[in-house]
């Protein structure tokens, strides 16, 4: 087995924002508050392992796996989520992302058709930017749960302002 070879390009294209997308996600998921030097230095210390575990000879199905107990295991200890609030949210992460995957490469087939679909993801620089679609897929599907999870919580008081409540399950404001 081949070691990956990671380039720059890859890391601020797709690993620094699925860095960012995945541990938010599981915040999201699990309507837990969050400092924001607590979610960043998370960030970090994901992509870090993402970059580190790619570098290994091991296929990419152990590598998601590995991902998966790495970011539940982040969750709970440095994200103070409760063990079973941590894996039920990892685990939807990660079918948001592998749907938002799916959806990627169906959109690639269906501007380039399959062979050429094939031969861009077999160069590592053009796979990099063919996979920007699925992050942005993942995204804007993250971004739309978070309004649905959060739309009973963003009731606005006859006065204009928000209810306590709209603060109470989002990022600790205060770290802005």
């Amino acid at each position: 087995m081949e070691l990956y070879q990671i380039n720059i390009l890859e890391v601020i294209i797709k690993g620094i924002p699925e860095g960012l997308l995945f541990v938010y996600s599981v915040f999201v998921f699990t309507k837990t508050r969050f400092l924001i030097k607590q979610y960043l230095l998370m960030v970090l210390i994901f992509t870090l392992f993402v970059i580190t575990i790619k570098l290994l000879p091991i296929g990419s199905g152990a590598n998601s796996m590995l991902y998966i107990i790495f970011l539940m295991a982040l969750m709970i200890t440095m994200g103070k989520v409760p063990i079973q609030k941590a894996f039920v949210a990892v685990l939807a992460t990660a079918i948001l992302i592998g749907v938002s995957e799916f959806f990627n490469v169906v959109l690639l087939n269906s501007l380039y058709g399959k062979e050429q679909t094939v031969s861009l993801i077999g160069d590592p620089a053009t796979k990099t930017i063919c996979g920007i679609p699925s992050t942005l897929i993942f995204a804007f599907s993250l971004l739309i749960l978070r309004i649905g999870i959060y739309r009973d919580k963003l009731l606005v008081k006859k006065d204009g302002t928000a209810s306590k409540e709209n603060r109470k399950n989002d990022f600790d404001e205060s770290s802005l």
